[in-house]
């Protein structure tokens, strides 16, 4: 979970960083965008066998194979990256395993985020599309492949998060609030906010899909708004010092990177209408709210940070590892904004 984005910058270093039918329906099919589809290396599941036996004369009672699906979903990250000369969608097993670059174009792509059942990654992108060229979002499949384009008239879009459900998708584009269908049934999206003079970005769902989260506000004056998605009914919820970031953890509050908060917090955990604000800690503590599954099982925490080469790199913290960081990535070029699907590791 995306877990969008949420960006968790571990602390070691400097704070880095439905749609139901108002819009009107299209009577013809936005483009489709086709990519090359990386090659697919992964060994076949076999079905499983069952048998009968052949001496039972009473009805036979059928039996059910067990699943050779795991117990969980894995935890594989989307990331981006430059190693490549341009940014690229890349994506790694949770022990860093298996990089693989998703997307191969030589436009910019960035901001990747999981669905919450690891089978589609939203990204986006400033690929030319019938020779224009804007920062759209595009949807494609785990392994890359089926790469269709998800909004067509907002440009500059960006920070995508998708809904737990699987249904919606909330993005930034010129500082204003959207949310658009996941299925591309609708590529028309709702404005949210309509607040031009207002800078509104980062927007985020809660796990369970009732409020959405962002962030209001200039640079070095970002406050928290919090919107019912039932009703509409939006409340700013912080009102002093700078917020940096905003995502919901497991349990349905917030977490934010906090400058100058009330309470003294740099990494702030609040219920969604602002209340009981705390300290969440530092390195080794965040996991408790937005965590990641190694393939052990083993509950970390997940970020990118300056490496030994100098580049920002994708890192596991916790005290398991002799020296708090497992570097997952290390090559020339910076590795950022790592996610994860909503519904992997161990429940």
């Amino acid at each position: 979970m995306k877990r969008n984005l949420y960006l968790i910058c571990c602390t070691l270093t400097a704070c880095i960083l439905l749609l139901t039918g108002c819009a009107t329906p299209q009577t013809t099919e936005p483009p489709l965008t086709e990519t090359s589809e990386p090659e697919d290396t992964s060994e076949p599941t076999e079905a499983p066998v069952i048998t009968e036996d052949p001496t039972e004369t009473e009805e036979p009672t059928e039996e059910i194979a067990e699943a050779t699906e795991p117990a969980y979903l894995p935890c594989n990250l989307a990331f981006q990256s430059d190693r490549d000369g341009n940014l690229e969608i890349y994506t790694m097993g949770p022990d860093g395993s298996n990089q693989t670059n998703l997307t191969n174009n030589p436009a910019n792509d960035y901001y990747p985020v999981w669905s919450a059942d690891g089978s589609q990654i939203v990204f986006s992108s400033d690929r030319e599309i019938d020779g224009s060229i804007g920062q759209h979002l595009f949807i494609m499949n785990a392994d890359g492949s089926d790469v269709r384009q998800l909004n067509f008239y907002e440009h500059n879009s960006q920070w995508p998060d998708w809904s737990n459900d699987g249904a919606l998708i909330t993005y930034t584009s010129d500082w204003e609030i959207y949310i658009i269908k996941a299925d591309g049934s609708n590529p028309e999206a709702v404005n949210l906010t309509n607040t031009p003079d207002e800078e509104e970005s980062s927007s985020t769902f809660s796990p369970d899909g009732s409020m959405l989260a962002w962030l209001v506000g200039p640079e070095g004056n970002r406050q928290i708004v919090v919107m019912e998605m039932d009703g509409g009914a939006t409340k700013q919820i912080t009102d002093s010092g700078n917020v940096y970031n905003v995502a919901w953890s497991v349990d349905g509050r917030l977490f934010v990177h906090w400058e100058d908060s009330p309470n003294g917090c740099f990494n702030c955990i609040m219920q969604s209408d602002g209340s009981e604000i705390s300290d969440a800690g530092g390195k080794g503590t965040i996991q408790e709210y937005l965590p990641f599954w190694t393939a052990d099982g083993d509950r970390v925490e997940v970020a990118y940070t300056s490496g030994p080469n100098g580049d920002d790199e994708i890192v596991l913290i916790s005290e398991i590892y002799p020296d708090m960081f497992l570097f997952l990535t290390n090559d020339p070029g910076n590795d950022t904004n790592p996610d994860w699907p909503a519904n992997c590791g161990l429940h």
